[in-house]
């Protein structure tokens, strides 16, 4: 019997020692709980699904194909990227919207002072690459600017504290 009861005994203690061990364990388990929570809240609010920008960026392109057949536009980009020095076609695309060839680009008024306009940005290029070219020989010279770009000042103050 005596043995019996110090069995009792032992395994009340071990209970209480259990439950004990528990309520110390319960704050941090808490704790935990709460932090893995808030993590799970915060990845399904700011972490996409697989696949999501995939499915996304098909529904636009798909809706954009349906309206714009972006592909005319893309046949203007590979027809017009090499444009030659001879005359310039107008550049069109049609919409399937309303089924009609739509001008975009009318270069008839262009072609009138397509000469003109030509010689004037060659002699504004010319100048500045003479600019350019002037400003890189004196930095070559005098190890300084004499143009800066940006609102720079080549100058350097040297001086004290100004107060």
């Amino acid at each position: 019997m005596l043995g019996g009861l110090a069995s009792w005994f032992g395994n009340l203690g071990a209970a209480i020692a259990n439950i004990a061990s528990q309520i110390s364990n319960l704050p941090s388990a808490i704790i935990n709980g709460i932090v893995q929570g808030f993590q799970t809240v915060l990845e399904g609010l700011f972490v996409p699904s697989d696949g999501f920008f995939d499915e996304q960026f098909n529904a636009v392109k798909y809706s954009l194909e349906a309206k714009l057949s972006y592909e005319s536009f893309t046949d203007i980009l590979t027809n017009y990227s090499y444009i030659s020095k001879g005359e310039l076609n107008n550049i069109t695309a049609r919409i399937p919207l309303i089924n009609q060839d739509v001008t975009i680009v009318d270069f008839g008024y262009f072609q009138q002072y397509k000469n003109d306009i030509h010689n004037w940005v060659r002699g504004f290029m010319y100048i500045f690459l003479i600019l350019y070219n002037f400003n890189f020989v004196y930095k070559l010279i005098r190890k300084d600017t004499f143009f800066t770009g940006g609102g720079q000042q080549s100058v350097s103050h040297k001086g004290g504290d100004s107060k």
